[in-house]
């Protein structure tokens, strides 16, 4: 017979189980506010539960919370850094954050696992089709900027650059403006032909009230790009707090929505 310990484990293990498969129907449903409820509760009944973080970080990421999910996804994989699924979901996440290189890691990674796991051939295929892609991409980002990806020195230059401008992401969003600045300041000097890195660059400054330099990096990113519409939209609102003399950046500054990304890429200043 059965001890009750073990009936209460047993009774438990099926609730967890019970609130995975839930999240997982309202995933496939595409209720993720639903699903994120129901693996939220997993964590909170067990904190160390790789499949229910994986579940926050897949509804987090499918809601646009991309960088919610994209640390819920990374304690997934601390916890159980075998999961195929859980590799993938970072992958693709990584790449919709800008985080290039981490996103072909991270595929390449979930490839290797499932060949290792003998995971059905369509799946295989799959996640080669998306390592292909990711190739492809930074194969065209590399030749932009001018980088020899055949050599040593030229692939130390991008993954350099690469993680300065990740870590000036990541200081941004934690509104440490000062590191920020430092770090998209890294990713310049190594990758002085990326708009977006110009661009960050220009919005750290702006937020640390330093206009003057914020409005020459924006400038710098259109020279680039003429139609780089996040760094248009921010110059044209930089102008704005300057000629009206307000002391801090409005907050919409940090606030480039799906709407302006949508938006019709226009070649010149409103």
């Amino acid at each position: 017979m059965a001890r009750p310990s073990q009936k209460r484990q047993k009774s438990r293990k099926k609730q967890l189980n019970h609130l995975l498969q839930q999240g997982w129907n309202a995933i496939a449903q595409g209720q993720f506010g639903r699903a994120l409820r129901k693996f939220q509760q997993v964590v909170k009944e067990d904190p160390q539960h790789a499949e229910g973080w994986l579940g926050v970080g897949v509804a987090l990421s499918s809601m646009g919370q991309m960088e919610e999910g994209y640390e819920a996804l990374h304690r997934s994989l601390e916890l159980d850094p075998q999961q195929v699924e859980g590799w993938h979901a970072l992958a693709q996440t990584a790449d919709a954050l800008g985080y290039l290189l981490e996103a072909i890691e991270s595929i390449h990674m979930a490839r290797r696992l499932a060949e290792e796991q003998k995971r059905p051939p369509e799946t295989l295929r799959g996640l080669e089709l998306t390592e292909a892609a990711f190739q492809q991409g930074l194969k065209r980002l590399a030749e932009d900027m001018g980088i020899d990806l055949s050599t040593e020195e030229g692939r130390t230059l991008l993954r350099e650059g690469f993680h300065a401008f990740q870590e000036g992401v990541q200081a941004l969003r934690a509104k440490e403006y000062d590191r920020a600045v430092q770090a998209f300041r890294r990713a310049v000097a190594l990758l002085p032909n990326t708009p977006r890195a110009w661009g960050n660059l220009g919005l750290a400054l702006a937020l640390k009230g330093e206009y003057e330099d914020a409005e020459a990096a924006l400038q710098k990113a259109l020279e680039i790009q003429p139609d780089y519409e996040p760094a248009r939209f921010n110059l044209e609102h930089l102008r704005k707090i300057r000629e009206t003399q307000e002391t801090e950046p409005n907050a919409f500054l940090l606030e480039y929505t799906d709407l302006k990304r949508d938006a019709p890429k226009r070649k010149e200043l409103r």
